[in-house]
């Protein structure tokens, strides 16, 4: 998850060797839920789910939730290992919609999953070092941006686009246990509408 052109399409080919389209423009190119080729790491079978951002250029962010919602009640009893949240770091300020889609990112996820969640951030080759430093130290220091889940447990990670580091990423998620989400508890078990929240 996390915000359109963040690398998570880019992320999920390099990972699984698959070839799911990737936006050369400005506009979005994720527009619905896609799943990679199932892959191996460290003897256990892996796939991918890549979602819109909730900045997507042709949804609204109720249109968003709404999809990752459907496709999550519709994988009824099936877990989900970790989420993948990418950030550029290359952003040079977090704006009122990247906070406001990171509060809509912990309600979906919920408190119980956020030791399951990777901060993962991107475009570490777009901005000088010690700017990346000073920027990722803040958004994991800060209240309203990553510091409420990462002091819950949730991890940040550098991605440097290499198969090696993707690797590594993906053995660090393999290692959390499988967890129920809380949009998956509100539309299967509660079975609440997302306007409801």
């Amino acid at each position: 998850m996390g915000p359109s052109g963040a690398g998570k399409t880019s992320f999920i080919n390099l990972a699984s060797d698959s070839h799911l389209p990737v936006s050369s423009g400005l506009g979005s190119c994720t527009s619905d839920i896609s799943i990679s080729e199932p892959f191996v790491v460290e003897g256990q079978r892996v796939r991918l789910i890549d979602t819109p951002g909730f900045d997507d250029s042709y949804k609204s962010e109720g249109g968003v939730l709404t999809i990752v919602a459907d496709f999550l009640a519709k994988e009824q009893g099936r877990r989900i290992r970790s989420i993948l949240y990418l950030h550029r770091i290359s952003d040079v300020r977090m704006t009122a919609a990247a906070k406001k889609n990171l509060q809509m990112f912990q309600r979906m996820v919920g408190a119980s999953a956020f030791p399951n969640i990777i901060f993962v951030t991107t475009r570490w080759n777009e901005v000088n070092g010690l700017v990346a430093e000073s920027r990722e130290s803040e958004l994991r220091s800060k209240a309203a941006y990553f510091k409420p889940m990462v002091e819950a447990g949730a991890q940040t990670m550098r991605y440097m686009r290499t198969p090696e580091c993707t690797r590594t990423i993906l053995r660090q998620a393999l290692e959390c246990s499988p967890v129920e989400l809380a949009i998956q508890r509100q539309m299967v078990i509660e079975d609440k509408l997302i306007a409801e929240d």
